[in-house]
């Protein structure tokens, strides 16, 4: 049974989503917010509801890796030009109106 369906039951026994959160001790918004769609990312409300405490990390939709941070493999890549090749009038021009080198 998922935090969803216990929070439904809770509400056909009680009545009204206010009578629920009473019961359980999560804001009446809250529980209607959850049955909505919205994660459970508050702690305390994991706990009422019989959820693990952490979740599962994500995994990496580019990589298929859990990551710490970003994924390295996703980073854009900054195309380099050599600019002893552009001629100097040109370059100038370039700088002068803020234009992509």
């Amino acid at each position: 049974m998922t935090a969803v369906d216990k929070i439904n039951d809770l509400y056909t026994q009680a009545g009204s989503w206010r009578a629920a959160s009473r019961k359980i001790g999560i804001p009446a918004g809250t529980l209607s917010s959850y049955v909505k769609g919205r994660p459970i990312v508050n702690k305390k409300h994991r706990l009422i509801l019989g959820e693990p405490v952490l979740e599962p990390a994500p995994v990496c939709p580019v990589c298929g890796i859990v990551h710490l941070g970003n994924c390295p493999a996703s980073r854009k890549r900054r195309r380099r030009r050599d600019l002893f090749s552009i001629p100097t009038e040109e370059l100038r021009e370039m700088i002068q109106n803020r234009e992509e080198i």
